[in-house]
This record gives structure tokens, sequence and C-alpha cells, in this order.
């Protein structure tokens, strides 16, 4: 039973270890909608050029490039 618990807490550290958190968007209400639409573009940037352990360390923009490259598919 310890042993158990021990490796169940140790999956969850794991676990919490690679998730990724989230941009935080301001909490300002007066933003434009076209800034507000230019604010999330950027997040979506920023998030898409990451690289990626499970894609080989590369960015999920370079493997859609590289897909697209190919003939999609």
């Amino acid at each position: 039973q310890l042993v158990l618990q021990a490796a169940g807490a140790l999956a969850e550290g794991f676990g919490r270890e690679h998730q990724r958190t989230a941009p935080a968007l301001p909490a300002q209400t007066h933003r434009s909608g076209d800034h507000l639409r230019a604010h999330l573009r950027a997040i979506g940037e920023r998030i898409n050029a990451a690289p990626r352990k499970c894609l080989g360390f590369r960015s999920p923009r370079e493997v859609l490039e590289e897909w697209l490259a190919e003939g999609a598919g």
C-alpha cells in the first residue's frame, strides 16, 4: 500500500511538472476589439512557436509547415 501511494504521488507530480500554463489575459475590460484580437493572436503565435518534446523539439508551426510542404499527407 505504501509503495502504491508513493508511486501515485510521483506520477501526480510528474504530470504537474509537464503541464503548460496558459498565458494570462490582462484583467482590463476597456480593450478595443482590434486590440484584443491582436493580443490573442500574439499569445497564439508564442504558443505555436514553442518547441515541444513530443514533436522532436520542433514547434507546432514547424511541423505544420513541413506537413504542408509534403503535400498535406
